[in-house]
């Protein structure tokens, strides 16, 4: 974590801001042209990191992938030359899969959620319930096949959908943008960062998740 906010964030804002916040006509290209090397360097650091590894730390996902994989996503994003980086793509690839995987999952949640309030008696929001997650498990394997087979999250679908599925899921999903920001705001500082989470933890319900959702939109 320390190394993607000490290296490759500092490499990549030029090339993100000067191509994508900039007008062609007010682009620093010499900057953007270093930045861009700059990070073709840290990626190779990264391609030998990796060997043998799923994740930055090891074969599971862990919370040093939630920045890296943030800044990968943005450089294949980016119209910008790069080396041939077999397995930082592939890392790249797991972390579409990912946020495809979760906007799926927030989908269906709030499809429940939009059916849990129409009137209807006990037994046709059971019925309807369950029509539902029959849809769910059938796009999922649509999905999965859209991904090559990949079969990483069948473990989550052991007991079947269900209500708690979505809820886990989609709740990490919303979460992580959050404490994301607030990562950065604390310019990567670790100790910091936890000071701030233990913070938030002491905080009433309501509080905390207006002070969440504030960092989520920055």
């Amino acid at each position: 974590m320390d190394w993607a906010t000490s290296t490759v964030a500092p490499a990549i804002t030029p090339v993100f801001w000067g191509l994508i916040r900039t007008p062609p006509e007010k682009r620093d290209l010499k900057a953007i042209d270093e930045g861009a090397k700059k990070l073709a360097d840290a990626f190779q650091v990264l391609e030998q990191s990796l060997e043998g590894r799923d994740h930055v730390a090891g074969k599971s996902f862990t919370m040093g992938d939630i920045p890296l994989g943030t800044f990968v996503y943005r450089w294949y994003a980016l119209e910008v030359k790069r080396p041939r980086l077999a397995k930082v793509e592939a890392y790249a690839e797991s972390r579409r899969r990912r946020f495809e995987f979760n906007a799926f999952m927030g989908r269906y949640r709030a499809r429940l959620a939009a059916f849990y309030e129409r009137p209807a008696s006990i037994e046709e929001k059971r019925a309807g319930k369950q029509r539902l997650f029959a849809e769910l498990q059938d796009e999922y394997r649509a999905l999965k096949v859209s991904w090559g087979g990949f079969a990483g999250n069948d473990r989550l679908f052991a007991r079947g959908a269900n209500n708690a599925l979505l809820a886990s899921v989609a709740s990490y999903a919303e979460l992580v943008p959050a404490f994301r920001a607030l990562l950065a705001q604390k310019r990567g500082d670790l100790a910091a960062f936890y000071d701030a989470a233990r913070g938030l933890e002491r905080l009433e319900k309501p509080e905390r998740d207006a002070r969440l959702a504030a960092l989520a939109a920055r």
